[in-house]
């Protein structure tokens, strides 16, 4: 989930709303959450908790929460790849009255740094480093929760493709109600293009640690540059040349439904 100061402020209730739907409809599945340092805080913590479900939350380096002294003293560093290291922390935070697993990392990087990221922990000659934190309850080691919060970003590609394909961040109408139906028939035509896919051309993928989306999904202009935008042909001494209507080149190699291999 990625939030800012301005959106977080319903989150409770709208996580109560969540885990009520998704008992009503699944039950049995294991939830995990990945979060900005916006959710970072103590009621949202403590409902997750409450309802057995795992995260990994972004800490921002609030000086009430004890990270910059942690870090001060943190002598080992563990390798995660050529530029990431990390080490992890049992952070007591006094204001909540109770401790959480927290894993610091540090990016090597070769421009100078933020203010609030490089701290002044280490001597210059060592180069820049930016820093990050994760509280989580999730049984995984440092590289492996690196990978996991490494791909909450792949629900913006959703996004993305709402807003693209399905105008979904168009403002119609001056009326709060119209505009409310609008976003929802985009969201609509979404799941039912997904769901078309899923009976059709969508292949599994496998599963990666950064816990990605489970399918190769076709974008909408895939199906535009198959089917709309076919190549026409022309004949030049007696031989046969394509040659592209446009430039558009799909991004996935994407099948019409009819020549799709029907799911296992």
């Amino acid at each position: 989930m990625a939030g800012s100061w301005f959106n977080h402020n319903n989150t409770v209730g709208f996580l109560r709303a969540l885990f009520a739907q998704l008992a009503a409809t699944l039950g049995g599945y294991l939830l995990e959450f990945r979060m900005d340092g916006a959710f970072f805080r103590r009621d949202i913590l403590a409902l997750l908790e409450r309802y057995g479900a795992e995260y990994a939350i972004k800490v921002p380096f609030y000086p009430w929460v004890g990270l910059k002294e942690r870090l001060q003293q943190t002598r080992a560093w563990t390798r995660v790849d050529e530029t990431v290291s990390w080490a992890a922390h049992h952070v007591a935070v006094a204001q909540w009255g109770r401790a959480f697993r927290v894993v610091v990392y540090r990016k090597r990087v070769h421009h100078q740094t933020a203010k609030n990221f490089q701290l002044d922990l280490f001597d210059p000659a060592d180069g820049h480093y930016e820093y990050s934190a994760v509280v989580t309850n999730k049984p995984l080691s440092g590289p492996a929760l690196w990978a996991f919060m490494c791909g909450r970003g792949a629900h913006e590609k959703a996004y993305a493709e709402l807003k693209s394909g399905f105008a979904f961040d168009c403002v119609p109408t001056m009326r709060y109600a119209a505009n409310s139906l609008w976003q929802l028939l985009s969201v609509l035509a979404f799941n039912l293009v997904r769901g078309f896919q899923v009976l059709t051309t969508a292949d599994r993928r496998g599963r990666t640690r950064k816990r990605v989306c489970g399918r190769h999904w076709a974008t909408p202009s895939d199906p535009r540059g198959a089917i709309a935008h076919r190549a026409t042909s022309t004949s030049h001494h007696q031989r046969r040349r394509l040659r592209e209507a446009t430039t558009h080149r799909p991004t996935t190699a994407w099948r019409p439904p009819w020549q799709a291999t029907p799911p296992k």
